[in-house]
């Protein structure tokens, strides 16, 4: 009975956030990839939204995280950041500081740049 339980929490909580993120007016969608020639990549970051934004790029290590550029926007837009050493992992992290949804006011992806 505790086991039903706890699968039923379990998937409403996930229902919810589901819902909650479906209801996001920001959204970003994040692609990668590695120039054949220069072994250098790119990531591009498709930002929908009608207000402002700020835009990380971050390295990832075992010590931390490093901020590699910021770009400041707003509205739609497609973000670009280019000659990327590969083999590392990156993370986008886009903010949205008016958001009046707190979920929604900040949105996070990761992409690993394969050699």
């Amino acid at each position: 009975m505790k086991f039903k339980f706890f699968i039923l929490i379990l998937f409403s909580t996930f229902i919810l956030n589901e819902s909650a993120l479906a209801q996001c007016a920001n959204k970003i969608d994040v692609t990668s990839e590695i120039d054949a020639t220069t072994e250098l990549g790119k990531i591009t970051i498709e930002v929908t939204s009608d207000e402002e934004y700020s835009c990380t790029l971050l390295i990832e290590t075992a010590e931390g995280e490093t901020v590699v550029e910021e770009q400041r926007n707003s509205g739609n837009k497609t973000i670009e950041f280019s000659n990327l050493e590969t083999g590392l992992l990156y993370s986008v992290w886009v903010r949205f500081p008016d958001s009046q949804n707190i979920i929604c006011s900040s949105l996070r992806k990761t992409v690993f740049l394969k050699r």
